[in-house]
Formats: C-alpha cells, structure tokens, sequence
C-alpha cells in the first residue's frame, strides 16, 4: 500500500512538470517592425512617382509625420510646394499634371490626399490647385520693374490699377490703395440680414476692358452714382477666376472693405 502511494505522488509530479493542462499560454509573437523608409528620391519627378504616392503614404492618420515624410520622400523626393501645413508633390507631363499632398497636426500626419492626375480642361479647382502645386502660377508673370503703390496715398487710374497691381501683385497685394474713375455701376444684395455693396469703376462709357469692383464692408451704403467721377480705396485683392469650360485660371484685382466718394474737383 505504502508503494502504492508513493508510486502516484510520483506520477502526479511527473504531470505537473510537464505542464500538464494549468501551464500558462504562450505570449503571442510581436508584428514585424515596417521596413525602414527608401532613402530620398532624386531622379526626375514623373507622373508615375506621384501616383506611387499612394502605397508610400496611404496609411490614414494617426501616424507620425516623420514616417510619412520619409516615405514620401523616398518615392518622389523633396516637396514641390510647401504652403503652411500643407506639403504637397506635382508634375506636369504634356497636357496631365498628377498631385498629391499630406497636411500636418504638429508631430503627426492630419490628412492624406490620394494622388490624382488631372487633364487638361478637367475638373478646373483640382486642375488649378495641381499646377500651383508643380510651381506654374496662374496670370501673367510678375514684373520685377513694375511700379509699387503709391505711398502719399495719391490714387491712381482705373487703367494703371488694372495693369500694375497684376504686374507687380506681390508689392500690390493687401496694400491700402485709391483708385479713381467713373462709376459704372453700384449693386447691392442681400442674405441673412446681412448687405452688400459692390462699386464698379472704369475709364468712361467708351471703356472696354472690365471695370475695378470695389466692395464695401458689411452693410454699407453707396454714396456715389452711376457716371459719377469717384475714388475707392480699400485694401487691393487678387482673385482669381477658373474658366469651368478651360480650366484655365485668371487673374483680377480689386479692392475690398471699399468705400468710394465722389472725388473733388472732377
């Protein structure tokens, strides 16, 4: 009987040992870590870079921006334009222009756009917005040598404004500028409680080129007239204007929180 016993207490030891049906499960192996990031791309960027933006940088936030960069900057190198938070690659390969760009939320990616090759007379915003983003600006170029605003706040002529503010933009743009001519005509609309009034100024009757908008604040009234000699100021603006049929994109200056006066002395 002693024998016995002893021979399952030896058994039962055994079990245990072996781990029998109590033993704790195995930790579960880890994912593999991603594969580092291509070092940068610097060949020619082509169309076909850009639409591999896709895989290098699909993944939806959350995610570090320094990975994403990384990545695509391996497919397609440097950023093409860099406009606050916005980093974005294009190109333009004939009539196509391919874009795609990432937005950042301090040390993490807030959006992805996935790349998109746009033809020409298709989809005129995402037609302009790409090739803004490959450095083709719209408008004419700028002139280096076209004359600033005036300082002593002297107003200038519907046609100096016109031609002058596009050719210079970047010294015009956002300027306290007077412009004087004759009003062509004085608009008024409304919506939600709220009005607005838009004073347009040219040459004279005989005037073919598109009349300089002067917009007033909120709720302003006109003081001026149809065929009155008048001068706006306000801070110029340059707008811009995407053909639907085209897609091409214009240029416009105008001036905003407008107020026009009948001017002294016609």
């Amino acid at each position: 009987m002693i024998v016995a016993g002893l021979a399952a207490g030896c058994g039962k030891k055994k079990d245990d040992a072996s781990g029998g049906g109590s033993a704790k499960p195995a930790a579960p192996t880890p994912p593999p870590a991603p594969p580092a990031p291509p070092p940068p791309f610097t060949g020619k960027l082509t169309i076909e870079r850009v639409m591999g933006l896709k895989e290098a940088i699909g993944t939806p936030p959350p995610r570090a921006l320094a990975d994403a960069l990384a990545r695509a900057k391996g497919q397609a190198g440097e950023p093409t334009k860099v406009d606050g938070d916005k980093l974005g690659w294009a190109v333009i390969e004939g009539d196509d222009c391919a874009y795609a760009y990432i937005t950042k939320d301090g040390d993490n990616v807030g959006s992805v756009t996935s790349p998109m090759k746009v033809a020409k007379g298709e989809l005129p915003g995402n037609r302009s917005e790409c090739m803004k983003m490959a450095g083709v600006e719209p408008g004419p170029p700028e002139d280096p040598n076209a004359a600033a605003p005036p300082t002593d706040g002297t107003p200038v002529t519907v046609d100096a404004f016109r031609t002058t503010a596009l050719a210079g933009r970047s010294k015009w743009k956002d300027q306290v500028v007077g412009v004087k001519g004759v009003v062509a005509g004085v608009t008024t609309s409304t919506s939600n409680g709220v009005g607005w009034t838009t004073v347009t100024l040219s040459t004279g009757k005989d005037d073919t080129g598109k009349p300089v908008a002067c917009n007033a604040k909120e709720n302003a009234t006109a003081t001026v007239k149809l065929g009155d000699t008048a001068i706006a100021t306000g801070t110029v603006k340059i707008n811009e204007w995407t053909s639907m049929g085209s897609g091409e994109t214009t240029l416009e200056a105008a001036l905003a929180e407008c107020t026009a006066v009948v001017a002294k002395g016609k």
